[in-house]
C-alpha cells in the first residue's frame, strides 16, 4: 500500500519506523498547527469568512497531496484503479503497446492483500471517526451549555477537524500499520 517510491527528506517510507515518526509528527504537531491557524484566520477574518474557507480547502488538498490515497503521487498508493487511457493511433499488425498511464496503473495497481488491507482500514477508520464525530458532538454541546458565545467560534474548528480525519485518518493508519518493505540495514 505504500507508494514504492516514497520519500520525506531524502528518507525512505520502506522502514516502518520512518513511518510511524511520520505519522506521529503528522497527528501530533501539523494537524493541532492547522487547527489553531484556521482558528487564528477564522477568528480575525470576521465578516471575510472566505479566507477561512480558502485556508481549510487548500490545507485539506495539500494533506491528500502529500498523503495520497486519493490520487496517485503521494506516499499511499491510490485508492481506487487507475483509468487506463488509450492513444488514439494504434498498431494495425502488433499488439498495442502499453502507454505511460498504463505503465503507471500497473504499478500503482493493488494485489488481493492490499485490497483486503486498504478496505479493513477504511472500516477502522469510519469507526474512528464514527466515536470522534459523537464526542465532537458532545464536547459542542457542553460547551454551547456552559457559554453559547463560543459555540460560534468553536463549531467551525471542530468541523475543521473532522474533516482532516476524514480525509487523512486511512492513510496514516496504512502509514502506522504497513510492515517494513525492505530489510533493515
Amino acid at each position: 500500500m505504500i507508494s514504492a517510491v516514497s520519500t520525506l527528506f531524502g528518507h525512505s517510507l520502506a522502514r516502518r519506523r520512518t513511518r510511524r515518526w511520520l505519522v506521529g509528527v503528522f497527528w501530533g504537531g501539523l494537524v493541532p498547527l492547522l487547527c489553531v491557524g484556521f482558528q487564528l484566520v477564522f477568528i480575525t477574518s470576521h465578516n471575510q469568512n472566505g479566507i477561512a474557507v480558502n485556508f481549510a480547502v487548500l490545507s485539506i488538498l495539500w494533506i491528500t497531496i502529500w498523503l495520497g490515497g486519493v490520487h496517485a503521487g503521494g506516499w499511499v498508493k491510490p485508492f481506487r484503479a487507475q483509468t487506463k487511457v488509450r492513444n488514439i493511433v494504434q498498431p494495425l499488425f502488433a499488439k498495442p503497446k502499453p502507454t505511460q498511464s498504463e505503465l503507471i496503473a500497473q504499478e500503482l495497481a493493488m494485489d488481493e492483500r492490499e485490497s483486503f488491507q486498504r478496505d479493513y482500514i477504511h472500516f477502522v477508520a469510519y469507526s474512528i471517526a464514527r466515536t470522534m464525530t459523537l464526542l465532537l458532538f458532545t464536547l459542542y454541546y457542553l460547551l454551547g451549555f456552559w457559554n453559547q458565545e463560543l459555540l460560534r467560534q468553536a463549531g467551525p474548528l471542530l468541523f475543521f477537524l473532522l474533516t482532516i480525519t476524514l480525509w487523512s485518518l486511512p492513510q496514516t493508519l496504512i502509514l502506522w500499520t504497513e510492515p517494513d518493505m525492505e530489510e533493515p540495514q
